[in-house]
């Protein structure tokens, strides 16, 4: 079930952090905040998401998600790996034509701490 909304800027702050919400009339409230810090010792720019969602039928419909990684958590985590790639090496790296396994149902319940589902 395809699901858009749209979201507000909500605070900006250059070279820091940006932060959003979604607005009145979105399927799916949520909110956000993208944080840049300096990595130790200059080696770059450590990157956070944050992002609070209400999930469509609450726990169950998280639990879901989870389970057919179609949560924002599996989202986030493929988009920062891409952007990271972009940045590093100017490309993006695919998987076409190398072959793939399987992963395990727990790695496919994994939540992190950085989303939080409100209910």
């Amino acid at each position: 079930m395809p699901i858009e909304w749209d979201a507000e800027i909500i605070n900006d702050l250059k070279n820091e952090h940006l932060s959003w919400q979604s607005t009145e009339h979105a399927d799916i409230y949520n909110a956000g905040s993208v944080h840049f810090h300096p990595a130790p010792e200059g080696h770059g720019t450590e990157v956070k998401v944050v992002m609070r969602y209400t999930p469509p039928a609450g726990a169950i419909g998280a639990a879901v998600a989870t389970l057919l990684r179609q949560n924002p958590k599996h989202y986030l985590e493929d988009d920062l790996r891409r952007f990271k790639s972009l940045i590093e090496t100017g490309e993006v790296p695919t998987t076409t034509g190398q072959p793939t396994g399987s992963s395990s149902l727990l790695g496919k319940l994994d939540i992190s701490d950085a989303i939080q589902v409100l209910q």
